[in-house]
């Protein structure tokens, strides 16, 4: 959700911009051009009522942004942040005053505009800084795996806290070290996946992406493996709708056994590998459809910098749960 009010933020933003600069470039052009304004027979010029559209949804975009700033409060929060926590709360609470302001200034005559709008201005800025200054409080990964460890602090945020659990803290401390990153989540996107045959395009689907980033990689010393996993209601056990190693085809793989009718496109598991000199990039997007059944996803990659020594290997373990969502069913 925090990245999804992001990009919606972001994109309303551009387009309050456009409208803006339009209804500028009408005013300077047709001044004289109008519109009725009200019951009165009072008019309004074209160009300054469309600028103040523009600002509505320039308005709107704080008011998303303002929901982000909400979202990642909440996020580091539940990390043990509380610092970022709080200032991602302000910002929050700044951005939304930026909106309210905003929206007033689109709605009281031209004249008396420029005062909420540029404080909406103001506003906004103040709470763009808050959130960059958020962003640096929040715990590095290091940070993070001294919080989860046996000795972290607060005591509610340990996590391996038995004999058993030790290749587990010391596969991701690996992983921290070497800067070892995995994400895998659902979401919104309108376009066509990669993979579905042409005519079988989802103008706006559900997709699962993924994306793991194994640094220092080295085709011929190091080695890895990977698995994506679905949970169903019902269903005690993962199943696995995507995995792959280094050395094997990391091709599509067929629809779980137990999984007669699976709601995804078993075509579009197939990831996307890309090698350079700083690291290894695996990426996918999941094509869903019909009513999502999935409601847990589990993302799991080991990485041995050299293979040869099979102890000295990064885990991370990506875990996702109540996930939200329901696919599009007219495809076209």
């Amino acid at each position: 959700p925090e990245a999804a009010a992001a990009v919606m933020s972001a994109s309303f933003g551009v387009m309050g911009a456009g409208v803006e600069v339009v209804g500028g470039a009408i005013q300077m052009v047709r001044p004289d051009l109008t519109m009725p304004a009200g019951t009165a027979g009072k008019t309004v010029g074209v160009g300054a009522r469309i600028v103040q559209y523009g600002g509505a949804l320039v308005a709107l975009a704080s008011a998303l942004e303002g929901l982000q700033y909400a979202f990642a409060a909440g996020r580091t929060y539940g990390a043990g942040d509380l610092e970022a926590s709080v200032f991602y709360t302000v910002s929050a609470f700044t951005a939304a005053g930026s909106a309210v302001l905003g929206i007033m200034g689109s709605l009281v005559p031209a004249a008396l505009a420029l005062g909420p709008l540029a404080a909406s201005v103001l506003l906004g800025i103040a709470a763009l800084g808050l959130a960059i200054w958020a962003k640096g409080q929040e715990s590095q990964p290091l940070e993070l795996w001294a919080r989860h460890s046996l000795w972290g602090l607060p005591q509610e945020h340990r996590c391996w806290t038995a004999p058993e659990y030790m290749d587990i803290a010391i596969g991701e401390l690996n992983a921290a070290l070497l800067g070892l990153t995995a994400n895998a989540g659902m979401i919104v996107k309108a376009e066509q996946a990669s993979g579905l045959p042409i005519g079988d395009a989802v103008p706006a689907g559900l997709f699962l992406d993924y994306k793991l980033v194994l640094p220092g990689y080295k085709a011929d010393v190091s080695g890895y493996e990977w698995a994506l996993q679905v949970y169903r209601p019902n269903q005690a056990l993962g199943e696995t709708i995507a995995s792959g190693r280094s050395g094997g085809t990391n091709g599509p793989l067929p629809p779980p056994d137990g999984w007669k009718w699976p709601g995804y496109h078993p075509e579009t598991t197939a990831p996307v590998i890309t090698h350079n000199a700083q690291s290894l990039e695996i990426r996918g997007s999941i094509s869903f459809f019909g009513f999502l059944e999935v409601h847990a996803l589990e993302l799991q990659v080991s990485y041995w910098p050299d293979k040869s020594d099979q102890s000295g290997f990064a885990r991370l373990i990506v875990k996702e749960d109540k996930v939200k969502g329901q696919a599009r069913l007219g495809l076209v």
